[in-house]
């Protein structure tokens, strides 16, 4: 897994806004999948080449990773993050979101919206099969299947985001390895 991600999904925002405020919430759950651009790019082929052309295919990945486990690969790269109450975290959110867009930054205004879905947010133990059996179908003997999203991986996805500069560059003064 490359790491490469699309700096446009909105979860990726919620990682950076953490990284800017150098906190954290403590969330009543951080489970979440992440699809690897990877394995969907691999899967989207060989459904085309295999797949039934009129079928609707959800790719996804049922292992789960969590918020807490980006933030360690966050802290690995060389970012301190205070881990702190949900509420504090929102108001320190929320005082450098009202500085950032007096200055023309409105980047963390839409992480507030986010914030109170987060707080509301139970973690299914497991996300939706929604068309998983097909995709199982369409890619048997292929050798292609939802990949783990491991430490190494999250670091990959932390070092591609440091490197394109859309979080911010680690405040110990450290260069983080390329190994993308």
């Amino acid at each position: 897994m490359t790491g490469i991600c699309s700096t446009s999904i909105g979860f990726w925002h919620f990682i950076r806004s953490l990284l800017l405020l150098q906190a954290a919430p403590e969330l009543r759950s951080d489970r979440l999948t992440l699809a690897p651009v990877d394995y969907v790019a691999q899967a989207l082929v060989a459904l085309i080449e295999r797949g039934d052309p009129g079928a609707t295919y959800h790719l996804s990945n049922r292992m789960q990773t969590s918020i807490g486990a980006i933030v360690k690969a966050a802290q690995r790269a060389g970012h301190r993050l205070e881990i702190m109450p949900f509420d504090a975290w929102r108001e320190r959110l929320t005082q450098a979101a009202q500085e950032r867009a007096k200055q023309g930054d409105d980047s963390l205004s839409s992480i507030l919206l986010l914030a109170e879905h987060l707080n509301k947010y139970d973690g299914p133990e497991v996300e939706s099969d929604l068309g998983q059996e097909r995709i199982k179908a369409a890619l048997a003997g292929s050798g292609i299947s939802p990949p783990p999203v491991t430490d190494v991986v999250l670091d990959r996805y932390v070092e591609h985001f440091i490197k394109v500069g859309f979080f911010p560059a680690a405040d110990d003064g450290r260069e983080t390895s390329a190994r993308i």
